[in-house]
């Protein structure tokens, strides 16, 4: 009964040394040092590439020495891990310390068998570089550790210049018994970046055809800005001048917009001016690329009645960073006006229907609403003309001439075609531009030629009107 109450209070004076020491083989503590080769390892951050992309640095970091002791050695099997004493700080910034990587890439020389796990986020908690190595170090042995520290890149890494320090603590533990420790400083170096990088040096968009003007126009230029820094920062775009023309012509800035699309987040569209106009303020530090899209109104007087040509100007964007110098980059932009014509016949035929004798007695007169619509850049005329001179039955005719043609809609100056032929004949001039004028057309054959069709052979007697719009 004794001898049974002795073996149990052995037992856990034994348990009670490994939970005090943590170690429950005093004598290995001794026969094996991990010491670190150098205090510091340090990564550099210092351009958008090292920011936004993986940065690693590699070295032997770690010694293993076992000790000059009979049968001191170590035994394969045995773990090593890692553990941050706190996140990378610097002053009151602090960057996550799962943001920096580990791996160990070798044991000694040309020893390959450590068993490494791979690359592994820093924490704040002991993380295994090495779970059970397959290397065993013999008595008076030293060797190295090869540790590669590698950055994730990205917004985390995003903070105010400056020395981010973490102290690791490595240990190597055996079967669950601590061995032995040592600390090393990891360093990550922030120098303060900023980057605003067009993919092209121009943009030109082209106001030509009616539908351009009476809808407007879009030009995307994907992808064409690039913006970097790591400090919070605004961007601002501002126009030279108005655009103009070589040899004289002038477009209000202001008739052009601007918006700013990042690939994600919120795009902002502001109208163009002279001055600097502000399209994100604050913005926490990242590294966006912006859609550059440029577009016009439809229905814009502005851009009517202008000499055709290329009408330019340039725009700078300006990156500021929170602290720091401002950075800014140019670009031009044109905008190419050509003068363009429209015209649309709304009423496709014009029947005069000659069915009873009062027909015959009387004038004739076929009126159509919104018959024509016409469009225009510059001050126009209209002509009105025939293919032939005659309506046609087959072999019977009808002079076209009978027929007259005038608009009631009183717009420019006016002239009734009481001889209409196959030469053309101005019906309306000195229209002014429009981006949609409708007219109404009215149609007359007079009682005299009413009466001269009697006798005629039955039929359809056809013949087709030509309308021409012209702009000088």
């Amino acid at each position: 009964m004794e001898l049974h109450i002795n073996r149990t209070w052995v037992f856990f004076a034994a348990v009670m040394l490994c939970l005090i020491y943590g170690n429950s083989f005093a004598q290995q503590s001794n026969d094996v040092q991990i010491t670190a080769n150098t205090s510091i390892s340090t990564l550099t951050i210092n351009s958008v590439n090292t920011y936004t992309s993986p940065l690693a640095v590699t070295g032997d970091l770690l010694k293993i020495d076992v000790a000059n002791n009979n049968g001191a050695s170590l035994n394969t099997g045995w773990r090593l891990s890692v553990r941050a004493n706190q996140n990378f700080t610097s002053g009151s910034n602090t960057i996550p310390i799962n943001e920096v990587m580990a791996e160990v890439n070798r044991v000694g020389s040309p020893y390959a068998g450590e068993g490494s796990v791979g690359p592994v986020a820093l924490g704040l908690t002991d993380q295994n570089l090495i779970v059970n190595s397959g290397y065993s170090g013999a008595r008076k042995s030293q060797s190295n550790l090869n540790i590669t520290f590698k950055t994730t890149g990205g917004s985390n890494l995003f903070k105010p210049a400056g020395t981010y320090t973490a102290t690791l603590t490595f240990r190597i533990t055996y079967n669950g018994a601590y061995y032995n420790e040592t600390t090393a400083t990891v360093n990550l170096v922030l120098t303060n970046v900023t980057s605003l990088t067009p993919s092209s040096g121009s943009a030109s968009f082209s106001i030509t055809a009616p539908t351009h003007y009476q809808n407007g126009v879009t030009l995307n230029l994907a992808g064409n800005l690039s913006a970097f820094s790591n400090l919070p920062f605004s961007i601002t775009a501002q126009a030279s001048q108005d655009l103009t023309r070589t040899g004289g012509g002038t477009i209000p800035v202001g008739n052009i917009k601007l918006t700013l699309s990042p690939q994600t987040g919120t795009a902002v569209t502001k109208t163009l001016t002279t001055s600097s106009t502000t399209f994100y303020l604050n913005t926490p530090g990242d590294a966006p690329v912006y859609d550059l899209i440029f577009s016009s109104d439809g229905g814009n007087n502005a851009f009517m009645n202008l000499t055709p040509g290329t009408y330019t100007t340039s725009i700078t964007f300006t990156l500021t960073p929170q602290s720091g110098t401002a950075i800014n980059i140019s670009r031009t932009l044109n905008v190419i006006i050509a003068q363009a014509v429209g015209i649309t016949l709304n009423n496709s035929a014009v029947n005069f229907n000659y069915s009873t004798p009062s027909a015959y007695t009387s004038a004739q007169t076929i009126s159509q609403s919104l018959a024509l619509t016409t469009f225009s850049t510059k001050p126009y005329t209209i002509t009105v003309q025939a293919n032939s001179n005659n309506l046609t039955n087959g072999a019977n005719t009808i002079p076209i001439s009978d027929v007259e043609v005038l608009t009631t809609t009183n717009v420019g100056t006016l002239t009734t075609i009481t001889n209409l032929g196959t030469t053309a004949r101005t019906m309306i001039s000195n229209a002014p531009y429009t981006f949609g004028q409708n007219w109404d057309l009215k149609y007359t054959i007079s009682a005299a030629k009413s009466q001269s069709y009697l006798g005629k052979p039955t039929g359809v007697y056809s013949g087709t009107i030509i309308y021409t719009i012209t702009s000088p």
